[in-house]
């Protein structure tokens, strides 16, 4: 942590406290919507609208990372969580909350945060080294990681102890918090003069960042079709499916579905931790191989939901599915710190921002798409759900064959940085 310097400790202390009041947030919510409504396709609707800002506004925190003062930034966006708070709180408190109106205030919340992730990851290389990006992002990890795991602890307990309108008012304080370090962090800002308005100049922004990327970074190119075929399927699982199958299929307790949102926390802590230890494998010409990793752990989720492989009980499956997702999750942690870091490595400094974006922009559209088929297959294979699991397994078979051909061995980091180079002159 010392080599780290205290600019980035401050980013780490604010991001632990304003990830821990979103994290806690957003279970609780997704708890009481998953509740509220009883239904697999009401839920995985909302959850696939919310992830609407992550397609529309991605580009946009991209252009304003690149040209506005990312320390401003990230206190704007902390101040706006907790006032969003406040807005949800007066819902609560009026007794007005209803399906529309709590996705409303879930997609406002998550296009803070689509805003906010472009400005934190292109800030990290101007406060760290570029020969510790990998542990930063590492850090990075694990301060997302703690975060999860921590708020879906905490989570459970909170929900049924205090209840839905405490825990806003915890998270709103947590948000205000974050806010109060931000103002003390120090990021460099170089001012860029716009020679056009505001629109053009963002047209010419979202042009230039698709040119950069198609010409000179094909490698992004290469990890958005990766990593959206990798959202399509299993971001779904995580958000969707695990709730369901813990809440309504396996019927668990509060506490215990508080254990089944912590696990996967806990693989990607283990993600995070284990990042510099095994450094010399964050390389995507080993992406193949994860991929068939995720596979066979995937094999185990399909077995754990074969109701009658278990007479009935639920203790087995229970545990054999978050198990299985935790690993799951330690794995994308390591792919997206590799990911992450070759990006920060491979970009010039003034269009990392937005080539971030464009790499969010492009994965982001399986989310939504996913999970709102994930959903309705849910209810397709309601009575046998190993079969859709199963169709998973034999899909990510397919993405370890294009992980094999996209991230070619033989094409090694060296020479993709050299074209990059050469083509920018």
């Amino acid at each position: 942590m010392k080599k780290f310097g205290v600019n980035f400790k401050l980013v780490l202390a604010s991001q632990i406290i304003s990830l821990l009041g979103g994290n806690i947030l957003n279970f609780a919510l997704s708890l009481f919507i998953l509740d509220f409504t009883q239904s697999v396709g009401t839920f995985a609707s909302i959850m696939a609208i919310s992830q609407i800002p992550v397609i529309l506004l991605s580009l946009v925190g991209g252009i304003i990372a690149d040209r506005m003062d990312k320390k401003k930034l990230i206190i704007v966006f902390d101040a706006i969580k907790a006032m969003i708070c406040i807005a949800l709180l007066a819902i609560f408190l009026t007794g007005t909350y209803s399906v529309v109106n709590l996705a409303l205030v879930m997609v406002a919340f998550m296009s803070v945060v689509t805003l906010f992730a472009p400005v934190l990851s292109s800030a990290t290389p101007s406060i760290v080294k570029s020969d510790i990006l990998v542990e930063a992002n590492g850090a990075m990890g694990m301060i997302n990681s703690v975060g999860d795991l921590l708020a879906v602890l905490i989570g459970g307990v909170l929900f049924a102890t205090i209840g839905i309108q405490n825990i806003i008012i915890l998270t709103g304080f947590a948000f205000s918090i974050s806010t109060v370090i931000d103002l003390f962090i120090k990021i460099p800002h170089v001012k860029k003069i716009a020679e056009f308005g505001a629109i053009k100049t963002a047209a010419l922004d979202v042009k230039e960042s698709f040119l950069f990327t198609i010409k000179k970074s094909p490698f992004v190119l290469k990890a958005s079709f990766f990593f959206a075929l990798i959202a399509f399927l299993f971001v779904p699982i995580m958000a969707i499916a695990l709730p369901f199958i813990m809440r309504v299929s396996f019927g668990v307790s509060d506490t215990m579905f508080g254990v089944s949102q912590a696990l996967p926390g806990v693989g990607m802590l283990l993600g995070g931790m284990l990042s510099g230890v095994f450094k010399k494998w964050l390389d995507v010409k080993y992406f193949s191989r994860f991929v068939l990793f995720i596979t066979s752990l995937t094999a185990v989720l399909a077995v754990s939901v074969h109701t009658p492989l278990f007479g009935g009980a639920t203790t087995i499956p229970f545990w054999l599915f978050n198990i299985a997702m935790m690993f799951i999750m330690m794995i994308f942690v390591f792919l997206n710190i590799t990911v992450m870091s070759r990006i920060q490595t491979e970009v010039p400094k003034e269009y990392l921002g937005k080539i971030i974006a464009v790499f969010m922009t492009i994965t982001s559209f399986a989310t939504p798409i996913g999970q709102y088929v994930f959903g309705q297959s849910m209810e397709l294979f309601a009575g046998n759900m190993s079969m859709l699991f199963a169709s998973i397994v034999v899909l990510t078979v397919g993405i370890s064959v294009v992980a094999k051909m996209i991230f070619n061995p033989k094409k090694t980091e060296v020479q993709d940085i050299q074209l990059c180079h050469a083509t920018s002159r």
